[in-house]
């Protein structure tokens, strides 16, 4: 479904505002941001990229849509997934689709998306980015069809559990606890009372480079993971 709350269901900093579309709604965010009341501050939160820093971004131009042509119109009322609309201040109109873990991002210029509209893109990109765009668009294709984002578009990530043990200890790094207490909230009191004085430093070295590799990541190392 569109993000559905009533009207008077969101605060804002400036101008987040309500826009129906048809019978439906979604959520319109200003540039200088806004949020639902009904949100949690504790919650993920929604995230635009720029389609010139994320390849998985799909920069479109909308038209009106042909009454005569319905098949080529896309229609954001016919979606079953939460939408999110963001007005960047040059009047790019990014729009998030969510399902969960799984999201697809346009930025779209030209025609106000909240009505049917034709899209059209630029089909020559950089060779290291023709994978992404093109799983991008039949994603897109897909969600058209059936209002929804298929997961088969979406697989788990293999470095996930590895991913998770590193913002686990940046997390600790930050809050200040000592490499020991890291380790026993990574790995388990047990173990680290078992082998923490290992002559080896085993123990020690994965809390090391786990530190290391969450302090790389949170600077500007992310954005490997957008390619």
């Amino acid at each position: 479904m569109i993000f559905a709350l009533s009207r008077s269901a969101l605060i804002s900093r400036d101008r987040g505002l309500w826009t129906s579309s048809g019978s439906r709604q979604a959520k319109v965010i200003s540039p200088l941001g806004g949020f639902s009341f009904a949100s949690s501050i504790e919650s993920s939160a929604n995230v635009f990229w720029s389609p010139r820093e994320c390849p998985h971004v799909l920069a479109a131009s909308a038209e009106p849509a042909s009454r005569l042509r319905d098949n080529d119109a896309f229609d954001l009322s016919r979606v079953a997934s939460q939408i999110s609309i963001l007005v960047s201040a040059d009047e790019w109109q990014n729009v998030l689709f969510t399902e969960g873990f799984r999201n697809l991002q346009l930025a779209v210029v030209g025609q106000n998306v909240l009505e049917p509209a034709r899209l059209t893109a630029n089909v020559l990109w950089p060779p290291a980015e023709v994978k992404q765009r093109l799983k991008g668009l039949e994603c897109l294709n897909a969600l058209r069809s059936t209002g929804r984002l298929p997961p088969r578009f979406f697989p788990a990530e293999p470095r996930g559990a590895r991913l998770r043990l590193v913002l686990r200890a940046l997390d600790g790094f930050i809050a200040g606890a000592s490499h020991r207490e890291i380790g026993i909230a990574l790995l388990g009191k047990a173990r680290v009372e078992r082998d923490w004085a290992d002559p080896g430093d085993h123990l020690r070295d994965i809390v090391r480079r786990a530190i290391k590799r969450g302090r790389a990541l949170m600077n500007g190392g992310y954005r490997r993971f957008l390619l």
